[in-house]
């Protein structure tokens, strides 16, 4: 029934606990109707643990309408933790629209660089 999802994100948004909220967002991808994307990346994006987030967009790349790419590849980056951000970009350039795969490469470069230095 998609007329009760924007009543669900509200419910989500509202879990004072961010493990609970992490497992709404977890149920969520496979179901979500694409109006209802960028919502749902909004609470990804405020979810402060590294890890906890990383893992959310790790989930929800498989689902994920083609318009959003862009910003979940600005989550992504905001991500610090490399190992985190690497399995995300692993999950992304499996899924990954060509169009866009030049801009993946490119961040993925930049982390593997960046790792390497140490």
């Amino acid at each position: 029934m998609p007329e009760l999802w924007p009543e669900v994100l509200k419910l989500t948004r509202a879990i004072e606990d961010e493990s609970s909220r992490l497992y709404m967002l977890q149920e969520m991808p496979e179901h979500l109707p694409e109006a209802l994307w960028t919502e749902a990346l909004e609470l990804v994006s405020a979810i402060k643990d590294e890890y906890s987030r990383s893992y959310i967009l790790y989930a929800m790349v498989e689902y994920l309408p083609q318009s959003l790419w862009p910003e979940v590849l600005e989550l992504t980056r905001s991500i610090k933790d490399e190992s985190s951000q690497s399995d995300v970009l692993s999950e992304i350039a499996e899924c990954l629209p060509e169009v866009l795969w030049l801009t993946q490469f490119k961040i993925s470069t930049i982390a593997l660089w960046r790792y390497s230095r140490f």
